[in-house]
């Protein structure tokens, strides 16, 4: 069998006079064209001549051009050349966009999952400084929240990832009569990889860190009622490779923005007989990541900017008057957004790339150790594992640590 993956157009091969092709397999299901940035419908061009008098079985019914367009053509015997006709240009108003430009769009999904993620351990930071248990006698705590996991998400492709994030903060506790107000500051960092994998086969790899920090505050009342709240802005930067060809070279990206988030939370403490305690609570999330642009070969990327906004609601359930308590939570989540799209510009004509979405619900679990800090003791730990399962699956774990003066 023959395998025509490249042609440069004006360029006709010939058929080596020690070579015999006739009768030969063709397979020009790869087929690309350099040199050239479109192609008109009904072009016809010579692939290799003096090819022979016969030809076998002929496959292959598209071409592409560049990283990005792709048009419908086949190879056909006329007298003893193999010849190539296009059946659809790639220029005109709609030009027909490669599927591989999904994969940048699910690479941004990808990072945007390894941002989110640092949501766990900016709520690690708050239960430590929002604890009044937690707060020393001059009122300040510290607390730091690290830990990592493994996930997939549902993309319209799907998408792997792997990250690890970290989150510190301090802060103050101040009594009134009505209540306790537990404020702060912290910084954040996060670091993650994915392998990504579309529906048309392709895979690709990349990864993103972010760093950045925030404001935190938690009220808490006589009756065990408290209200939460936080802001996080910060600068991410993600890259890839082997994610886009043409066919003759490999590209990626290396691209930086700035992201910004918020959240705010509703609960209430219920204590029970026995030394147990179950924590009701509503949290929403809000992460917006800006849009990026970048070249691959001849063609331009624009990226939109991509956000999360996520509604969480559930239950954790534990002990209270141990040295080492236990708890385990049930929530169930859902993400109202989290779309990522763009376009891609090339010839001078610009078309839209499939979105990516991780939109939809998931069921998230957690069971931990919990260690608060007395009197006698400065010193919280708490030990937690996680899991989800919907729209988001994959398992997770950290370790925070809160220190009281």
């Amino acid at each position: 069998m023959i395998l025509i993956r490249r042609y440069r157009k004006l360029c006709t091969l010939s058929r080596p006079a020690n070579l015999t092709f006739a009768g030969a397999d063709v397979d020009t299901a790869q087929i690309s064209f350099t040199g050239v940035n479109s192609l008109e419908a009904d072009k016809k061009m010579t692939l290799v001549a003096d090819f022979g008098d016969k030809v076998g079985t002929i496959t292959g019914t598209k071409y592409r051009i560049s990283t990005a367009l792709e048009g419908e053509g086949a190879a056909s015997l006329q007298g003893s050349d193999l010849i190539f006709t296009t059946k659809t240009g790639t220029g005109g108003n709609t030009p027909k966009v490669l599927e591989q430009t999904h994969n940048v769009v699910m690479g941004m999904e990808a990072n945007m999952a390894t941002l989110a993620a640092g949501t766990e351990h900016l709520d690690n930071v708050m239960n430590g400084l929002g604890d009044p248990a937690n707060a020393g006698a001059d009122g300040t705590s510290t607390a730091v929240s690290v830990g990592g996991g493994g996930n997939r998400y549902e993309t319209g492709s799907h998408v792997s990832t792997r990250s690890w994030n970290a989150a510190v903060g301090i802060g103050r506790k101040s009594e009134t009569e009505k209540g306790t107000l537990e404020w702060g500051i912290f910084g954040e960092y996060g670091k993650g990889n994915y392998t990504l994998h579309s529906d048309d086969g392709d895979r690709g790899e990349g990864n993103g860190h972010y760093a950045g920090g925030g404001l935190l505050a938690k009220w808490t009342n006589k009756h065990n009622v408290y209200a939460e709240a936080s802001f996080r802005l910060g600068r991410m930067s993600d890259s890839a490779r082997d994610i886009l060809t043409d066919g003759v070279n490999n590209y990626g990206y290396n691209v930086h923005a700035n992201y910004y988030g918020a959240h705010v939370g509703l609960g209430k403490i219920m204590n029970y007989k026995g030394g147990k305690a179950l924590d009701l609570y509503g949290k929403y999330f809000y992460t917006k990541r800006n849009g990026v642009s970048f070249d691959a070969g001849a063609d331009h990327y624009d990226l939109d900017g991509v956000s999360s906004s996520l509604l969480r609601i559930g239950a954790r359930y534990g002990s209270t008057d141990k040295k080492w308590n236990w708890y385990g939570g049930l929530a169930f989540e859902y993400e109202f957004d989290g779309k990522s799209g763009g376009t891609v510009t090339t010839a001078g004509i610009s078309a839209p790339i499939r979105a990516a979405s991780i939109k939809g619900g998931s069921v998230r679990g957690e069971i931990g150790l919990r260690m608060d800090a007395t009197k006698d003791n400065p010193w919280k730990a708490d030990i937690s594992i996680y899991g989800y399962g919907g729209r988001h699956r994959g398992f997770g774990g950290n370790i925070s640590v809160a220190y009281t003066f």
